[in-house]
């Protein structure tokens, strides 16, 4: 019994050295910019749900949606957005007029940590790092192993030529007025017409695919769809540093959609999410509510579609 209760003691012991071992120095700021310095484990934060912050004899538990970055000795982690609506930690390497940022082993470029792009690190380059000299060549050696090097280097020549400018730069809320656009889940072609800053004519002739009964099993109906957009949020996307290209943002739409079959049409009301990924590719996700006036039905609308646009 002795012997088993000694055991034990060393067991705990053992573990309690170890976590303290495990502990480095660690700071975590809240979404209200509070500061709160402690220990932090050293692990990996990307995934992280909760971050639990030991403060001498006790600790503090943060869920992620309450923080905004967090440190670990000399790593640095930021709240960024992952997809439209989550939310992770990415490890923050190189800070400048182009941030470098890794999700596990995947790098990230930005300017500002609320708007990361796709993480195709070549099209990435191009967008945020174009106005570089003889940046063609320099970029057929770049890798996932010196990235870091190359932004770095990048930061160092941009703060030495300020009035250089990358594509990002000189179009971060361009909106174009004729935007000619190819959609590839539900083929199609299209355009979008700026009316104003936040209104918007969207138009596309698409082909829908799928499997009905009514329409004789499998079918491919054509169809045009029109959209009046308004796109709610661009005010909002400008404060908080994200982009407004090429309509990239949240919005609510009218909608008419015509079988070219002259069968059927469709009225509709929708909420929607598009998004630019580096120059030209998009994705776009809707929702809402339609009527089909012929046969006095109401039915789901949903799209969800990614295309490029010209």
């Amino acid at each position: 019994m002795l012997k088993k209760s000694l055991f034990v003691s060393f067991l705990l012991i053992s573990i309690s050295s170890w976590a303290q071992n495990n502990l480095l120095d660690g700071v975590v700021i809240t979404e209200n910019n509070d500061t709160l310095r402690g220990k932090l484990k050293n692990i990996n934060y990307n995934q992280a749900f909760r971050v639990k912050l030991y403060t001498g004899t006790s600790s503090i538990i943060f869920n992620r949606k309450d923080i905004k970055s967090l440190q670990v000795d000399t790593i640095n982690y930021v709240k960024c957005p992952f997809s439209l609506w989550y939310n992770a930690f990415f490890q923050k390497s190189v800070s400048g007029p182009v941030n470098l940022y890794f999700h596990s082993t995947n790098p990230y470029l930005s300017a500002f940590d609320t708007d990361l792009n796709e993480n195709f690190l070549k099209s990435s380059i191009k967008l945020y790092c174009n106005d570089y000299p003889n940046l063609l060549d320099t970029i057929k050696s770049i890798n996932k192993k010196n990235i870091v090097g190359f932004i770095t280097k990048y930061n160092s020549w941009k703060l030495t030529h300020p009035e250089s400018k990358s594509y990002f730069e000189n179009h971060i809320h361009t909106k174009k007025f004729f935007n000619f656009k190819a959609s590839f889940f539900s083929p199609g072609v299209g355009v979008e017409l700026g009316l104003s800053k936040k209104f918007t004519l969207h138009s596309m002739l698409k082909l829908s695919i799928g499997y009905g009964k009514r329409l004789g099993d499998w079918y491919i109906l054509p169809h045009l769809n029109n959209q009046i957009r308004f796109y709610f949020d661009s005010d909002k996307r400008k404060a908080q540093n994200k982009r407004t290209f090429r309509y990239s943002g949240d919005y609510v739409s009218l909608s008419h959609s015509i079988l070219l079959d002259g069968t059927n049409n469709m009225l509709g009301l929708e909420y929607g999410w598009q998004r630019t990924l580096g120059k030209n590719f998009f994705y776009n996700l809707s929702i809402g509510g339609g009527y089909l006036p012929a046969q006095n039905l109401p039915v789901l609308i949903y799209n969800i579609d990614m295309g490029y646009n010209f």
